[in-house]
């Protein structure tokens, strides 16, 4: 069986502005495998690199939306205020199903406040609501 010896790779980030321009990085880096060494580490372990570099570069942008779309704000529950899973929409499966009783306890209180008996001409006190 062969075994590989070196990895090249290349690691490239373009991001947006928002008005027209983007900019962009690009790393290109390769490795020799060491005797012993497993050749997946090597290679994840060298585009983390490449990556971590090239964020860190536009990182430092003059451009504060280049900067922004590198760090976005975090998708909270509308209900909750926790992080988001990338599956969620805007609310958490168990915070939706807590908001749907709420609002239908809710509206059931709306409706029997409907069914209350009005009595015209009666006093606030003699009102039995």
């Amino acid at each position: 069986m062969s075994r590989i010896s070196s990895f090249s790779g290349t690691f490239e980030k373009r991001v947006n502005d928002g008005d027209y321009g983007n900019e962009r990085c690009e790393l290109s880096a390769s490795v020799e495998v060491e005797d012993g060494e497993d050749e997946e580490d090597v290679a994840i372990e060298m585009l983390t690199r490449l990556r971590r570099l090239v964020i860190g570069e536009l990182l430092q942008s003059e451009n504060l939306r280049v900067r922004r779309a590198l760090k976005p704000d975090p998708r909270l529950c509308s209900e909750c205020q926790q992080l988001l899973g990338d599956a969620d929409d805007f609310v958490h499966e168990p915070c939706r199903r807590r908001r749907a009783e709420r609002q239908e306890a809710e509206e059931d209180a709306r409706r029997e406040r409907w069914k209350a008996p009005v009595v015209v001409g009666a006093k606030d006190e003699d009102l039995p609501f």
